[in-house]
């Protein structure tokens, strides 16, 4: 079928990322398939999660809206991914729905109505996809440091990193990414800017005030956000980030920028290795 990969890449990100925070154990599912109507495709997350009150179904898409104030505390976040997630769904021509149970998991679900691919266009786009992924090894390593709450998250970066010679390292919150980053020297930061404690914009102006008082070169800061809007973008570089990205990241894309970074010897360790 032919629809817009990237967006329902989004949704999909979205909502399992929202299954994975609420599911301490058990499972998740996700099931898609044919719908009743031709050229439909059904999505479905199934959790085993925490689940929602019958009565906030009807306001988890609203914009920074949680079940009760102590999710944010608890698990982080601001409540848009779903409100998002639901915009997206009806500017495709689906629609965002969920069903709970308290204590015994959710689904969420949609349908998107999708047109018939030829055969042969996947495949090729397929291999070409494949060929573009093939890391780089004529740049040097990077020591990369990750800000990211969400597991999931940081397993898809450790993903993507994989057979490449970058070391990564990681941190769960903004506080953590500031005391790791006053420890030791990075080539690149890469900065969710929703994390619990101190999220990601204070997190950088701290590393950026660090940077002044002890007179270490700036390291490259990249946002991470699941928010593609302008203003968004302006506010991370308010913050003093050098770029915004927006999650889920493509493998493509992440491995280009950290090529760029490695041979633009910005940063002194990577002169002094040339």
């Amino acid at each position: 079928v032919c629809g817009d990969a990237l967006r329902i890449r989004q949704v999909l990100f979205n909502v399992v990322g929202n299954a994975v925070k609420f599911t301490q154990r058990g499972s998740i599912t996700v099931n898609v398939k044919p719908a009743d109507n031709a050229g439909a495709i059904q999505f479905a997350v199934t959790d085993t999660g925490i689940g929602i009150p019958e009565s906030k179904l009807k306001e988890i898409f609203g914009e920074f809206t949680q079940v009760d104030s102590s999710t944010t505390r608890k698990y982080g976040g601001t409540g848009l991914g779903l409100a998002i997630s639901h915009r997206l769904v009806a500017l495709m021509g689906g629609d965002l729905s969920a069903e709970s149970k308290l204590g015994a998991g959710s689904t969420f679900s949609f349908v998107l109505p999708l047109l018939a691919a030829k055969a042969a266009e996947p495949v090729a786009q397929e291999r070409n996809a494949v060929r573009a992924l093939v890391p780089k090894t004529s740049s040097p390593p990077l020591r990369i440091l990750l800000g990211e709450d969400a597991e999931d998250n940081r397993q898809l970066i450790r993903a993507y990193l994989r057979g490449t010679s970058h070391l990564l390292d990681t941190a769960d919150d903004g506080a953590a990414v500031f005391e790791k980053y006053t420890n030791r020297e990075y080539d690149l930061v890469l900065m969710d800017v929703q994390m619990p404690v101190m999220d990601g914009y204070s997190a950088t102006r701290a590393i950026r005030n660090f940077e002044r008082e002890t007179g270490r070169a700036p390291a490259p800061i990249y946002a991470l956000t699941a928010f593609a809007y302008r203003e968004d973008a302006e506010k991370s570089l308010a913050a003093g980030c050098d770029g915004h990205l927006t999650k889920p990241m493509r493998k493509a894309a992440m491995l280009e920028l950290l090529e760029t970074i490695a041979n633009s010897r910005a940063h002194p360790r990577l002169a002094a290795a040339s």
